[in-house]
């Protein structure tokens, strides 16, 4: 912990403005509605958690089956949505911004715990949002204000920010050993493996990281622990909404073939935060038990592996990774780089505007690195979701919906379930038939008769075509007019009714 009152009150400041401007630019991207793919997902789910709390079906499908994202997470926040009547998506909404003041709160504790210094928060809150390469990854589950403002309310950032609390709460007990900081520990970790499994392997090298550096010292602080995380680990095998082991066998192929783009541009996504490598080594020179450099490495390891063997959902550990790597680099910027510029500029004007003028070039750099994040922190008030209203007033809650992917990817947020999704669907054995049945059906060259035991075989209510999707004339629509009717539509959206459709 530091010893100067003073700095500390300086970094407290200053990663409290970071978190206020962070959660408003949240907030503010909130009213834009940025939400995309797997945004109406969780949508779906929040949806039907709060229609069946009990004892739900898929959220996407016409079946009885348990659904991965069954988590406690959507949960809490279905039954807000049953409370209020608060549209799922509006609640996911309001749930990014609440996670966003949670994941600041977790790297504040994180430095103070994990690194005992908290002049190192702001410093690592700014990096894990700003120092990254040139089109880092659209994905959830990464720290970088390009795209956090659209994944705030996933489970993945929530997962992670679990984890980087559980890991506070572990080093907290191996420095203060209180029953209160383990159980936080083990509870933690229970959360972190029903709401974002693949953010657990951070908890894992981390909390294995910390007991390898306690045992020189404090073995049995460092063997409780062990026992914390994996008690919390064993306890989420409880979850009654699915199963953790299930997950973890069904979803290996479906997830992996899903997962390489994390492997694509890697150094160019990479090239600052690989700075950070000497400074790991360094700290593995001076302290061989150094809990960051360790659970670097463990992470580093995983992805390697992933690459190498084709388990590319190994790869989705990288967030992990490279928050190791930004811990290292804020520790070194607090500690070193601060005190050496504030000495620079007070012995030289010359070197005082050549480093003004390199922080400026760096600043510009990485606000150009995320200019269409920018523009999404203008509040907008827009409605992703009004052109889909008509489904409210005309589909039933278990109505099937056939429709391409990208319209499917949505339907199921709104009302009625869908045939098939590009999404991968652990638990579900015909995915892979169902996701050819779509593609056949609006093939031109499919035969009728086919396209009637498609929607028999779904037993399929609607068809739903969206013109901004389907590509070239085809006479689907006027056979489909010609055997239902068209209930709604509009200039991109035909819905028409085919519950009565019958053989050719």
């Amino acid at each position: 912990m530091s010893d100067s009152p003073a700095r500390d009150r300086s970094a407290r400041r200053a990663h409290v403005v970071l978190s206020v401007a962070l959660v408003l630019s949240g907030a503010a991207e909130a009213t834009n509605s940025p939400w995309g793919g797997d945004f109406w997902e969780h949508a779906a789910v929040v949806r039907e958690l709060a229609a069946h709390p009990v004892a739900p079906r898929h959220p996407l499908l016409d079946l009885p089956t348990p659904h991965p994202l069954f988590t406690p997470y959507h949960l809490a926040l279905a039954l807000v949505v049953r409370a209020t009547g608060t549209e799922p998506a509006a609640a996911l909404g309001f749930a990014g911004v609440a996670i966003l003041t949670l994941l600041s709160i977790a790297i504040w504790r994180f430095a103070r715990w994990w690194v005992h210094d908290v002049a190192v928060a702001p410093w690592l809150l700014l990096f894990s949002l700003f120092l990254w390469g040139h089109a880092p990854w659209r994905w959830s589950g990464f720290l970088h204000f390009g795209i956090l403002g659209k994944t705030a309310a996933y489970p993945s950032i929530l997962g992670l920010s679990l984890a980087i609390l559980a890991l506070a709460s572990s080093s907290r007990y191996v420095a203060m050993p209180r029953a209160r900081h383990l159980w936080t520990a083990g509870a933690l970790a229970t959360s972190v493996v029903l709401v974002h499994p693949f953010s657990a392997p951070l908890l894992w090298a981390g909390a294995g990281a910390i007991a390898w550096q306690a045992l020189r010292d404090a073995p049995r602080r460092a063997g409780a622990v062990v026992l914390a995380v994996a008690a919390g680990t064993v306890a989420a095998l409880a979850w009654p909404y699915f199963s953790i082991l299930g997950l973890v066998g069904a979803s290996g192929v479906a997830y992996d073939a899903q997962q390489w783009p994390v492997y694509e541009r890697f150094l160019e996504r990479t090239l600052p935060i690989l700075l950070a490598l000497p400074l790991l080594a360094a700290r593995l020179r001076s302290d061989r038990r150094d809990p960051t450099s360790i659970t670097f490495a463990g992470l580093s390891a995983l992805v390697f592996l992933g690459l190498v063997t084709g388990k590319y959902s190994l790869g989705r550990t990288l967030p992990g990774a490279i928050l190791m790597a930004h811990t290292a680099l804020a520790d070194w910027t607090a500690s070193r780089a601060v005190p050496w510029l504030a000495s620079s500029f007070r012995r030289s004007r010359l070197r005082a505007a050549t480093v003004s003028l390199g922080a400026l070039v760096i600043v510009s750099a990485a606000a150009a690195n995320f200019k269409d994040a920018w523009t999404l922190c203008i509040p907008r008030r827009v409605d992703a979701l009004a052109p889909f209203d008509f489904l409210r007033r005309t589909v039933g809650p278990s109505d099937v919906v056939l429709t391409d992917f990208k319209t499917s990817a949505v339907v199921p947020a709104v009302r009625g379930r869908v045939v098939a999704v590009n999404n991968a669907l652990p638990f579900v054995e015909d995915a892979a038939l169902r996701r050819l049945d779509v593609i056949a059906f609006f093939l031109t060259q499919t035969p009728d008769v086919e396209r009637v035991r498609i929607l028999k075989r779904y037993r399929v209510r609607w068809v739903l075509l969206n013109h901004s999707t389907l590509r070239g004339p085809s006479g689907l629509e006027p056979w489909l007019r010609s055997r239902g009717r068209a209930i709604y539509e509009d200039s991109r959206f035909v819905l028409i009714d085919v519950g009565e459709v019958s053989e050719v």
